[in-house]
C-alpha cells in the first residue's frame, strides 16, 4: 500500500494507499468463476462492528432507533457545544483525492461520508451505504469480481442537492484520470468500471478477486460543485483542497486560515447507517506550529483534544495538566528491519541471532516506561487486529548463548577482542540508521549494545525523517538501500493487506518503482504466494489464514524483521469530551468524529 507520508520529524510511515505490485491478481492467483467455493450467508469476522454510541444526556442511541431512522425523522435536538482538536502540522489537503497526512484525514473523516467505515473494533460499518457489501448478502458476486453499493434513500450534500450514485461515479474517474494528480489512487486502480445502475445502486467491477475491497470502494465528489473544473484544476483548487461548498459527512468547513485553524459547522443534512450525529454547534481544528506548543495549548485550557504524537513526546505528555493521556495500541509496530542485499544479512542465521539478542523489555522501558507485557510486538500488525497470530512467541528474553552458537555455525566467530570476524578475517560489523526522533535514538543505541555483547558491532547513524523515509526518485536512504539495518515503524489501515506492499518481491524500491516499501530487498516465494493468496480473495478466513502464514514466515522462521513494540496512539482529553472512541489506524483515528459531544 505506499507511503502516504514522509514527514520530517515524524517516525513512523503509515501504509494507506495501495501501491499494486507488478505481479497482480490474474497471474499470480490463478483461478476462476467456475471454481468458486461455496458462498457462506454468515456475515466476515470482518464485518458487523459493535458499536453502540451513546447519545448526549448519556441516552444509548439504540433507544432512538437505527441511524438511517433517526436522520429520517422530523425533530432532533440543536447541536451544542464545541469541541476544539489541536495538531502540530497544517493540512496539504481535505481533500479525498489529495489529503496524504494524519492531519488531513483528521479533517477528512468530519467532512466526507462513505460508503463503509471500520470501527474500532476494526469491523466494517455501512454509512452511506445501506449495508456493507458483501457475498454473504449477495452485494458482492461468487467469483469476487462485482460489488454493489445500495446507498441510503435521500441522501444530500451539506448544500442540499441529491447525493446520487453519479457522484460515486465521478469521485472514481476523477480520482483515476492521470492529468488530476490524486494521491491515493491506488487500488482504486484495479477498479476496471463504476456505473451507476439508479440512482441508489453502484456497480463496482474489479479486474479480479480484491482481499481489501471494502478500503477501495469509490467515495463520492459533489459533481455539480465540481463538473466545470477540469481534471489538472482540481490540485490547485483551494475549493477542492481546503473548502468544498458541499460536503457529505456530519460537519462543513465555514472558515479557514492555513497555517492556523479550520472551524466546521454542522451538516444539516447529513445522513448515516450507523452514526447519529453531528452534536456539535462548532468544531474547531486548530494548528500549532510545534508538539510543544500544541501540548501547552491543552494545559492552557484552549483545547478538548490534542493529538499526532509518538513515543518521543511522552515525556511531556505525561506532564500536562487540565486532562487524561490516553494511550491506545495502534495498528503498527516499531521494528528492526535487515537488509538482505547484505551478504551477512541475507543469512537466516544472522538475522535469527541477531533478534535473539535484542531485549525487548529494555528498550520499552526507556522508551515506553510502559510494562512489557502490554507494549511488546510479537508480530508485524497489533495483537488487536484481526488477522493477528497469537501463537507467535514474545522473544522478551535474549539468549545469547543460542544467538552465538549461530553465528558460529554461520562463520563468525569471536576473535581475541570479543568481536567476530569472518572466514575472511574481516570484523562482523552493521550500520544501524534511524531518524532523529528521541525515541528512535534512544532505542538505536540500546540495540547496539546489545548486540555489541554478542560480538557484532554496529554503528547508529541519525538523519532527518525526510532523508531516511524519501521514496527512491528522491534518494531516500532506506529505498535506495543505503543501511544494513534500519530502525522504523509502519503504521497500516483497518485491512490488514498492508502487509503486502512491505513485504511482497515486487515491493522492493527502484527506479521503476520508486514508491516500494519493501526496503529489506526481501524476495521470499513462500512468502510471496502467502501474499497473492491474502490478496486474491474475498473471502476473509482465508486471507487471515494466509496472513497468519505470512506472520510466521517473516517473524518466526526467516527473521526478516525483528518486531519491538506496538505502535501507541497517543491523545489528551478532557472531561468535556464525549462519544471519543479512538480507532486503532492512525488514518481513521477519529473514526466516529460525528457522535462525539461536549458537556454542557
Amino acid at each position: 500500500m505506499g507511503i502516504f507520508a514522509t514527514r520530517a520529524g515524524h517516525p513512523w510511515h503509515a501504509i494507506i494507499p495501495l501501491a499494486l505490485a507488478a505481479c497482480f491478481l490474474v497471474t499470480c492467483n490463478g483461478g476462476s468463476a467456475s471454481n468458486s467455493p461455496p458462498i457462506s450467508h454468515t456475515p466476515p469476522a470482518n464485518v458487523g462492528s459493535a458499536y453502540a454510541p451513546i447519545c448526549p444526556g448519556t441516552t444509548p442511541c439504540a433507544s432512538l432507533g437505527s441511524a438511517a431512522a433517526y436522520h429520517s425523522g422530523t425533530s432532533h435536538p440543536a447541536p451544542t457545544g464545541s469541541v476544539t482538536i489541536g495538531d502540530w502540522e497544517s493540512p496539504d489537503s481535505v481533500s479525498p483525492l489529495f489529503a496524504d497526512q494524519q492531519v488531513d484525514f483528521t479533517i477528512l473523516h468530519a467532512i466526507m461520508g462513505n460508503c463503509v467505515v471500520a470501527g474500532a473494533d476494526l469491523k466494517w460499518l455501512p454509512d452511506e451505504c445501506s449495508a456493507v457489501p458483501t457475498q454473504a448478502n449477495g452485494d458482492v458476486s461468487a467469483d469476487g469480481t462485482t460489488v454493489l453499493m445500495k446507498l441510503l434513500p435521500n441522501l444530500k450534500w451539506s448544500d442540499g442537492q441529491p447525493l446520487t450514485a453519479a457522484d460515486f461515479v465521478f469521485g472514481w474517474q476523477t480520482l483515476t484520470n492521470p492529468k488530476t494528480q490524486a494521491v491515493n489512487v491506488g487500488g482504486y486502480s484495479v477498479i476496471t468500471s463504476v456505473t451507476a445502475v439508479d440512482a441508489q445502486t453502484v456497480r463496482v467491477q474489479f479486474r479480479a478477486p480484491f482481499g481489501p475491497y471494502l478500503t477501495y470502494l469509490p467515495f463520492a465528489l459533489p459533481q455539480h460543485e465540481f463538473k466545470s473544473l477540469t481534471p489538472d484544476q482540481f490540485t490547485a483548487s483551494a475549493e477542492v483542497n481546503f473548502q468544498p461548498q458541499a460536503t457529505s459527512g456530519p460537519y462543513m468547513i465555514t472558515d479557514y486560515m492555513l497555517d492556523d485553524h479550520f472551524t466546521l459547522a454542522p451538516n444539516p443534512n447529513y445522513t448515516s447507517a450507523s452514526f447519529y450525529g453531528p452534536f456539535l454547534k462548532t468544531l474547531t481544528f486548530q494548528i500549532f506550529h510545534g508538539r510543544q506548543d500544541e501540548i501547552d495549548a491543552f494545559s492552557g485550557g484552549s483545547l478538548t483534544l490534542a493529538q499526532d504524537f509518538g513515543p518521543s513526546d511522552l515525556a511531556a505528555l505525561r506532564t500536562a495538566t487540565g486532562g487524561k493521556l490516553a494511550t491506545t495500541p495502534a495498528i503498527g509496530y516499531e521494528h528492526v528491519l535487515y537488509n538482505q542485499a547484505n551478504p551477512a544479512l541475507a543469512k537466516v542465521a544472522v538475522r535469527e541471532a541477531l533478534s535473539l539478542a535484542v531485549n525487548k523489555c529494555a528498550i520499552i522501558q526507556q522508551v515506553l516506561g510502559t510494562p512489557c507485557a502490554s507494549s511488546v510486538a510479537t508480530s508485524i500488525t497489533a495483537p488487536q487486529a484481526l488477522d493477528f497470530d497469537s501463537a507467535l512467541p514474545a522473544m522478551t528474553t535474549p539468549d545469547l548463548t543460542k544467538a552465538g552458537s549461530l553465528l558460529d555455525s554461520a562463520g563468525y566467530r569471536k576473535g581475541s577482542n570479543g568481536m567476530r570476524v569472518g572466514a575472511n578475517g574481516q570484523p562482523l560489523h552493521f550500520t544501524l540508521v534511524t531518524d532523529t526522533a528521541t525515541a528512535r535514538v534512544t532505542a538505536a543505541n540500546l540495540l547496539a549494545a546489545q548486540w555489541q555483547a554478542l560480538g557484532v558491532a554496529v554503528t547508529v547513524k541519525t538523519y532527518p525523517g525526510t532523508k531516511v523515509f524519501a521514496d527512491f526518485t528522491n534518494q531516500g536512504l532506506l529505498a535506495t538501500g543505503q543501511f544494513d539495518i534500519a530502525l522504523l515503524a509502519f503504521v497500516g489501515s483497518a485491512d490488514p493487506d498492508f502487509t503486502f506492499d512491505i513485504y511482497h518481491t515486487s515491493a522492493i524500491p527502484s527506479q521503476t518503482n520508486p514508491g516500494g516499501t519493501n526496503y529489506g530487498h526481501i524476495s521470499d516465494p513462500t512468502l510471496d504466494a502467502a501474499l497473492q493468496t491474502e490478496r486474491g480473495t474475498v473471502d476473509f478466513t482465508a486471507r487471515v489464514a494466509a496472513l497468519k502464514q505470512v506472520q510466521q514466515r517473516v517473524v518466526a522462521q526467516q527473521f526478516d524483521v525483528t518486531p519491538l513494540y506496538v505502535w501507541p496512539l497517543l491523545t489528551l482529553t478532557t472531561s468535556a469530551l464525549h462519544g471519543y472512541i479512538p480507532g486503532p489506524p492512525l488514518d481513521a483515528w477519529d473514526w466516529n468524529i460525528a457522535d462525539w459531544w461536549a458537556a454542557a
